[in-house]
């Protein structure tokens, strides 16, 4: 195996490199035709266009009767029509409207009567009656190409005749880890082993952004076995994953296996973590082409690059819109160094202290998965910065709502167990509210809550004299 440098291209640059690479090999969506009422969540391929009228019949809009509007004119308080039996037809709501008839008075608006009925007020033409095609005409364009089919369209969709319909089909997306250290979450893990949870992370991005993820067995650092899972892959899937392997070292083979099947753009982005990602793709034989993603084994770099980079290719087959980012500025509780050659994110929690709003950095590890779990957003460092001083106010890329991070408890300072069950109950007593906890020692903590950053400081100080903390 050749060892070689990565390179260091932009985050943005990447991007644009990457889809451009894409399309120009001819990424392209699949469609297929299923049960209109099946397709909830589907993303049409096509305009639609309706079969028939809805309502397909003049329609009766009210319960009462109906009757030719013509015999009502003039009437009033006053002067009242009054209507022999055989001048009405009693209707129900949703009945064909009768022949010779084209209006419907309401029944809480005929004084019935012996031979017939009395109006105290004159019925206009078309009067409570649906007519053919008022929502939906034969031949309208009931949706455009690429529309979302939320379950009102479904509905629309059924009542204008149109039993099937052309979608955008979900992209099959492959998932191989590699590693002579994975085990299974099912297996007891002994030094030096690996819990092998990326997969199942993945697969449940890409879900979410309409994919059909698939996860093939592990693979071991053997080149030849990585290039056969690639192979396999390629041959199944619409865009392939191959996680762990991306990087320089001894056991690092994804490069050269993804080379012997394919094509790889580019190895190496200005980010971290994530900065050893592959981007790629391939052609297999009868086949549109296939991206390819080569991901670092740390998980927060793999959720990293498939969320900035993968995504948007994504986004490409199954014709969705990328999905707009909201940023808001926020004072950083703590001072935030970083490496100037890199775009670097970093997890945060988020609140409102005192009508300001407050990020408390987590742990930054490339390893460090809870950090996406606990996080509210993510801090932009942009390149040749050297950092962030606190109290300085920053960029900070939301993951929640304004409204959840309002009702966030910011506590820093000494580290304590208990907050962690503080945090749960007051989750069980109202579940919209949460605690953003940071562990900066009891001074930090107390400067945090003396500048407006904290809500809450936890304190654990020694007193010297008698040589024990501050336990009450």
């Amino acid at each position: 195996m050749a060892f070689e440098y990565l390179t260091n291209v932009p985050l943005e640059e990447a991007r644009a490199t990457y889809l451009a690479a894409l399309r120009q090999a001819g990424l392209s969506y699949r469609t297929e035709t299923i049960p209109t009422s099946t397709a909830l969540g589907r993303v049409t391929a096509n305009a639609v266009y309706a079969r028939i009228s809805s309502p397909h019949y003049n329609a009766c809009a009210m319960d009462g009767i109906a009757l030719d509007a013509k015999q009502t004119f003039g009437a009033s308080e006053t002067t009242p029509a009054r209507l022999k039996e055989d001048a009405f037809v009693w209707v129900n709501t949703g009945d064909p409207l009768p022949e010779g008839c084209d209006a419907v008075v309401m029944v809480e608006d005929v004084v019935q009567e012996e031979d017939g009925a009395t109006l105290y007020a004159a019925a206009l033409p078309w009067q409570h009656v649906r007519q053919i095609g008022e929502d939906i005409s034969a031949g309208d364009m009931i949706l455009p190409s690429f529309s979302m089919l939320a379950p009102a369209a479904l509905g629309a969709l059924l009542e204008s005749g149109v039993l099937k319909v052309e979608v955008v089909s979900r992209p099959v997306a492959g998932i191989i880890p590699t590693g002579n250290e994975l085990v299974a979450p099912t297996e007891e893990p002994q030094a030096g082993s690996i819990i092998e949870s990326n997969s199942t992370v993945f697969a449940g991005m890409l879900e979410t952004w309409g994919c059909i993820p698939k996860i093939y067995p592990g693979v071991r650092d053997d080149p030849a076995l990585i290039e056969e899972a690639l192979r396999r892959a390629l041959a199944e899937c619409d865009l392939v994953v191959l996680n762990a392997g991306s990087s320089a070292g001894k056991k690092d083979f994804s490069t050269d296996a993804i080379r012997q099947v394919g094509e790889v753009v580019l190895h190496g982005i200005a980010i971290r973590p994530g900065k050893p990602a592959i981007l790629a793709h391939a052609q297999p034989a009868g086949r549109s082409v296939v991206p390819v993603l080569g991901l670092p084994g740390y998980p927060v770099s793999g959720i990293l690059v498939m969320e900035e980079l993968f995504k948007p290719v994504v986004e490409s087959l199954t014709c969705q819109p990328a999905q707009p980012v909201e940023f808001i500025q926020a004072a950083i509780a703590r001072r935030l160094t970083s490496s100037l050659k890199y775009l670097e994110f970093v997890r945060t929690r988020l609140g409102n202290v005192n009508g300001k709003t407050v990020a408390v950095p987590l742990n930054r590890g490339a390893g460090v998965v809870s950090s996406f779990v606990k996080a509210d957003g993510i801090i932009h460092i942009p390149q040749n910065t050297e950092g962030y001083e606190a109290g300085e106010l920053v960029n900070v890329q939301l993951t929640r709502s304004r409204a959840e991070i309002d009702r966030t408890l910011v506590i820093t300072g000494s580290h304590d167990p208990l907050l962690d069950e503080i945090a749960d109950i007051l989750k069980r007593q109202d579940r919209a509210s949460s605690v953003a906890s940071s562990h900066v020692g009891s001074m930090g903590g107390i400067m945090a809550v003396k500048r407006g950053e904290a809500h809450l400081g936890g304190i654990h100080l020694l007193d010297e004299a008698s040589g024990t903390y501050n336990i009450p």
